[in-house]
């Protein structure tokens, strides 16, 4: 339901005698999914597999080397690519052999290595990187390990991101992406004269160096010969596939976390930017900057609801009442990122007392797309452009009718799902498609979505106040 979880192949997908097979890979939060797909002048997916996402490096190397073997068998691709979860890697030693399971983006850890970080290193830590100073960075994580697994840090030898785990997997060389790179918070966005790199100063700040990280943009082949290219974040890739390619296009991707990205006419004022805890990345193909604004309680915090509730997730969100309903929830379960970061926010249900289940669970989807919107409406001020003639929205929560429909109610610009069954996975074949053969796959597919009944415009220009308002009413007492 939050994630796609389809397994076999696609009904009708057969591929013309010209088209290139290529194999995606996504590792997510969640789940880890491959993709065969087949691209010519469209893009179509064969077969889809999908497993748990395991929690060591052993065990997503040897899932995934199961699902790519599966979908290889009999087969020839032309190439593989890898998407993945960003901030979450594994340290290795000098064998390769991992001394941690994965650390994760989401394990809250490192807020104190983080905040002395930025006592350090002030605004120019965002400046240089585009990313905001918080725990779940790589750079904060690299601290912590150092600061409280001393013997496992001394031992460590090499850092690799997920997507990278992979690539070392199947190819047994160290590479990775600028978009995930780009993540870890010491990896430099291009300025003036100055190319993007790894950051010497801010790696030496916390025990690193250049050296015990992947090769950015390198490419690797297996022992078959098939090129392997780590294709990048995975919400960056489901939004390149989705249609992010010129300034001024939008994507909304939810997953386990939802990000709405905005690609940019002109680079960003980094200053204005890091306000509102947005990070600036860069395009999939490198050449324009991009707004991403994330928000870590999207799939996750629906799927927590439905087993608070008892509620299978197939049923949960099906037959709801119109909205806006008069219960309101604002979905902070761990803080909030952007657009007015606060540690402090929590999820908070709003004259809750008294309704019903159908109620909540409309209330629950529209607060999860009213902050989207609230994202998207702050990346337009900063971005300092109009609306595009369309939004894509891509990912498995938002292939629930009503939770689509109630995104295109509150949505400034036409929305459009994207029908691929696995967007970010076949998105990771279509990079690497075009970076190793240099064929351009078209945008994927995607259909209209007819808003939900109902008048949202109060509950829009409300919502911003109404989540300032009761962040600070449940801040924790001498927080502030």
């Amino acid at each position: 339901m939050f994630d796609n979880e389809h397994n076999g192949s696609v009904s009708g997908a057969t591929p013309t005698a010209d088209a290139v097979l290529a194999l995606g890979i996504d590792v997510g939060s969640t789940n880890t999914k491959v993709a065969l797909v087949a691209i010519d002048d469209t893009v179509r997916e064969l077969d889809v597999r999908s497993v748990a996402t395991p929690a060591d490096a052993d065990g997503v190397g040897d899932a995934v080397r199961g699902l790519v073997d599966t979908l290889t068998a009999g087969r020839s691709v032309a190439a593989i690519g890898i998407a993945s979860m960003a901030e979450t890697g594994v340290a290795l030693d000098a064998s390769n052999v991992p001394l941690t399971p994965l650390v994760r983006w989401d394990g809250a850890r490192g807020a104190a290595d983080a905040a002395a970080l930025l006592d350090r290193f002030g605004p120019e830590l965002f400046a240089r990187t585009g990313v905001p100073p918080g725990p779940k960075t790589p750079l904060a994580t690299w601290a912590w390990l150092r600061r409280t697994q001393p013997t496992t840090f001394g031992a460590m030898r090499r850092w690799v991101g997920v997507a990278d785990l992979v690539a070392l997997a199947l190819t047994g060389e160290h590479v990775t992406d600028h978009t995930l790179a780009g993540r870890t918070g010491a990896y430099r966005l291009p300025e003036g004269t100055t190319p993007s790199g790894w950051d010497d100063e801010l790696l030496d700040a916390v025990g690193m160096h250049a050296g015990m990280l992947p090769a950015v943009g390198a490419s690797a082949v297996t022992t078959r010969g098939v090129p392997v290219v780590v294709a990048g974040h995975d919400h960056s890739v489901g939004a390149w596939a989705a249609g992010l390619r010129a300034p001024g296009s939008v994507a909304d991707s939810v997953g386990t976390a939802e990000a709405v990205l905005r690609m940019l006419h002109h680079p960003a004022d980094r200053a204005a930017v890091a306000a509102t805890g947005m990070s600036i990345v860069r395009s999939i193909r490198d050449d324009a900057e991009v707004l991403l604004a994330g928000h870590s309680a999207a799939g996750a915090l629906l799927r927590q609801w439905c087993a608070e509730e008892g509620v299978p997730e197939h049923r949960a969100f099906a037959d709801l009442p119109d909205g806006p309903v008069e219960v309101a929830v604002l979905p902070y379960p761990r803080g909030r990122q952007t657009p007015a970061p606060d540690p402090h926010a929590r999820l908070v249900w709003v004259d809750a007392a008294g309704s019903d289940r159908r109620t909540r669970a409309r209330a629950l989807l529209d607060g999860l797309a009213l902050h989207a919107r609230w994202m998207y409406d702050a990346q337009t001020a900063l971005a300092g452009d109009g609306h595009p003639e369309r939004i894509a929205v891509l990912g498995g929560p938002a292939r629930n009718p009503e939770f689509a429909a109630i995104k295109a109610a509150v949505s400034p610009a036409p929305l459009a799902l994207v029908t691929a069954r696995e967007p970010v996975a076949t998105g990771a074949a279509m990079i690497a498609v075009e970076r190793t053969l240099g064929h351009t796959a078209p945008v994927l597919p995607a259909r209209p979505v007819a808003p939900a009944a109902g008048d949202y415009s109060a509950a829009i220009a409300g919502f911003p106040t109404l989540a300032r308002i009761a962040g600070i009413s449940t801040t924790p007492e001498g927080a502030r």
